[in-house]
């Protein structure tokens, strides 16, 4: 029943992001913990993961209204944005869409990807809060814009990071939680219909 409940209040104080290659089978629990081919990229900057849940929409406008007579949805851009805080192979490939690592004997390089490369990946990003699991799984992600990091005297190298979730097999993402307001969850009526049935 909706109301003041302060355990419901969720703070995300530790957790994780993972990527694994695309087609990875999604999570369908919050344990055990993530085995491979899933990786946990490291230590996340102490904003931790901003998630962007938008919708583009137009609206149809009629010369006998002020007000907009239908409102169309034209995109529903979905991004995770973070920084990676460790400056490893792993975290590299990722903020540049790609490449390779090669080890020799005592030097390892990395090699980037061609420029026309694309690397779609899966990710999963955990949080825990009071004994509590949430898991945000996406099936499709794909770094997007620019990423820049900088050397300094002052700070770490960051790697800030945006991925934009991409189309997939319904459901395109998804939540877990084993919370007890979400496993004990009365599932809320749907809103009526404003759809007109055919004559």
């Amino acid at each position: 029943m909706p109301g003041l409940e302060a355990e419901n209040v969720v703070v995300g104080s530790f957790g994780g992001v993972y990527i694994a290659p695309e087609g990875t089978p999604m999570p369908t629990a919050v344990t055990p913990a993530l085995a491979s081919p899933w990786v946990n990229i490291g230590y996340i900057g102490e904003d931790g993961v901003t998630f962007s849940l938008s919708r583009d929409t137009e609206d149809i406008m009629a010369w006998q209204s002020a007000e907009a007579v239908r409102r169309l949805v034209t995109a529903e851009p979905k991004e995770l944005s973070f920084e990676l805080l460790e400056f490893d192979p792993e975290s590299v490939k990722l903020a540049f869409r790609g490449g390779d690592v090669t080890v020799g004997t005592g030097l390892a390089t990395y090699t980037p990807p061609d420029a026309n490369e694309v690397t779609v990946q899966a990710a999963v990003v955990e949080w825990n809060d009071q004994g509590f699991t949430w898991r945000f799984c996406a099936k499709r992600v794909e770094v997007s814009g620019d990423v820049e990091f900088t050397l300094a005297r002052t700070d770490a190298v960051r790697l800030p990071l945006t991925l934009a979730l991409l189309a997939a097999d319904a459901p395109s993402w998804s939540i877990l939680s084993d919370a007890d307001a979400w496993t004990g969850a009365t599932t809320l009526a749907a809103p009526a219909s404003t759809s007109k049935a055919a004559a």
